[in-house]
């Protein structure tokens, strides 16, 4: 990064700010699948493995338990469910392996985010296929829709609220402002370029609708080459042990694509991938608008 902005000092963080952004790892993950996965990794760091090789490997046993779906009775249910935990261990897994190693790379990681996408993508299409096959091609239709764009949804608002609540805790830095910046150089330098443009486009689309009152002075900023405005961030670290941004951070710490794939995995188990449909659409809604208002509602005072 070669940005005025980027060569800035990150705000000075504390030992508070830094253990409430340890709690925003969602609890699955940080007491159960990553504690798993420093066990596993010690057998393979002198071996030829690779984390890409990890990655590959859960998006086959991803693809496994999408096609034990499709075939439908109560025992593939269940497979399909403890194949998809498997998948989600790995998916923990190689990013470990990354660490252990020393290889974690821009690359690698947009390498496991597309085969997170992909295995998430898959089980949703058996799911749905299983609904269109024991119920009604409608309910099929409407609930998979519903369920993808709420996941996606989801999956987006999380990084943006990491991006705003996480980065500033644990580094100093409005991760959100810091890629509005890099974007819109990115785009300029790519003189129309199809890509960079419709990255800042999406981005642009996602912050004016999730934090409509951030994003104005955000957008000015780096319009005018403007440093990075730290109120926010450093609101946050002096806010590091207040109650109430401690329960903000918890409720962000389970509002994520995890558990939309947690609970379609418990419907699995139940014979139950309707129910689990219907209740993803609850979950997904109440928990993008909590979050979103809440985060709002809570950083609109670091501006008085």
């Amino acid at each position: 990064m070669n940005t005025p902005q980027s060569k800035e000092p990150p705000v000075a963080v504390t030992p508070d700010s830094k253990a409430l952004a340890e709690w925003f790892i969602d609890p699955l993950n940080r007491f159960y699948r990553y504690p798993l996965c420093s066990i596993l990794v010690r057998p393979l760091i002198r071996t030829p493995l690779t984390p890409n090789h990890v990655t590959a490997a859960h998006v086959a046993v991803a693809l496994l338990s999408a096609w034990f779906v499709t075939r439908g009775s109560a025992t593939d249910l269940i497979m399909a469910a403890l194949l998809f935990e498997l998948r989600n261990i790995l998916d923990c897994l190689d990013g470990t392996l990354a660490r252990a190693k020393k290889t974690s790379s821009l690359h690698g990681a947009v390498i496991d985010e597309l085969a997170d996408a992909a295995g998430v993508i898959a089980l949703l299409a058996a799911c749905g296929y299983h609904l269109y096959v024991t119920g009604t091609a409608y309910e099929a239709i409407w609930s998979t829709i519903a369920v993808f764009i709420l996941s996606v949804l989801m999956a987006g608002n999380y990084v943006l609220q990491k991006n705003r609540f996480h980065a500033p805790l644990a580094t100093g830095v409005n991760e959100v402002e810091l890629k509005l910046h890099e974007r819109y150089r990115d785009a300029k330098a790519g003189r129309g370029a199809f890509f960079p443009n419709f990255v800042l486009w999406v981005e642009k689309i996602q912050n004016a609708v999730a934090i409509p009152g951030q994003y104005g002075r955000m957008m000015a900023n780096v319009r005018n080459g403007s440093p990075l405005d730290r109120r926010e961030t450093g609101y946050l670290i002096r806010r590091a042990n207040d109650p109430k941004l401690w329960a903000l951070i918890l409720l962000l710490s389970v509002s994520t694509g995890e558990y939309v794939v947690l609970i379609l995995q418990l419907g699995l188990l139940m014979d139950d991938v309707s129910g689990a449909f219907q209740v993803i659409i609850v979950f997904a809604t109440v928990a993008f608008a909590a979050t979103t208002a809440l985060g709002n509602l809570y950083l609109t005072k670091a501006y008085r």
